[in-house]
């Protein structure tokens, strides 16, 4: 057991070094991207990542124009399987299980599609794609704002990826979502590293 204060410095430190690495893999990960679109490379799977759903029973538009571009990926051979990952905080919301129906409603059959529901944040869905999924190469899927972050962590976990930018609704949800990515980003680099250092 980590004595309180040598915990509270290692904590410091190991946010100061994700404030400073998240520029740097930020780069290097758009240096080394894969945009899919004339790519013949069969992927294991397309990452779906969620977003609101309405009533719990539709997607919103933001979602529905990821789940779209899923769905293109795999009429054209993209990739093998669709993984639908997503927040699931309780039994009225459920960000998967809309997601599956939507597809199922778009002739996708259910054994083509994987439900994530831990998948509550970024790293998550990256992690379990990987770890309980055991894929190793995967295409994300959502929109320009997100997918730099998306790619620097799953990258970390140790995937091949590639890109599939989808429409995103508006303008004020492009300038929202542009916000928040560097702070998410740099807190996803922060939980990686602190994991790292404890397990060593």
């Amino acid at each position: 057991m980590f004595n309180p204060i040598v915990m509270k410095t290692v904590k410091t430190l190991t946010l100061v070094l994700a404030i400073i690495l998240t520029p740097v893999w930020t780069v290097l990960s758009l240096i080394t991207v894969t945009v899919i679109d004339s790519n013949t490379e069969i992927f294991d799977a397309g990452i779906v990542f969620g977003a609101s759903v309405v009533n719990n029973s539709y997607p919103s538009q933001v979602l529905k124009n990821r789940l779209d571009i899923a769905v293109s990926l795999l009429n054209e051979n993209k990739i093998k399987t669709i993984v639908v990952s997503g927040d699931t905080r309780n039994s009225n919301y459920n960000e998967p299980k809309v997601m599956e129906e939507y597809l199922v409603s778009m002739g996708i059959g259910i054994s083509r599609i994987i439900r994530d529901e831990s998948g509550n944040r970024t790293l998550e869905s990256c992690k379990n794609a990987r770890e309980t999924f055991g894929f190793s190469s995967v295409i994300l899927i959502s929109q320009d704002f997100h997918l730099p972050r998306a790619n620097v962590l799953c990258k970390l976990t140790g995937l091949r990826t590639g890109i599939a930018p989808a429409p995103s609704s508006s303008l004020s949800v492009t300038v929202t979502g542009t916000i928040r990515e560097y702070p998410a980003l740099i807190y996803n680099l922060y939980l990686l590293l602190t994991e790292e250092l404890l397990e060593v």
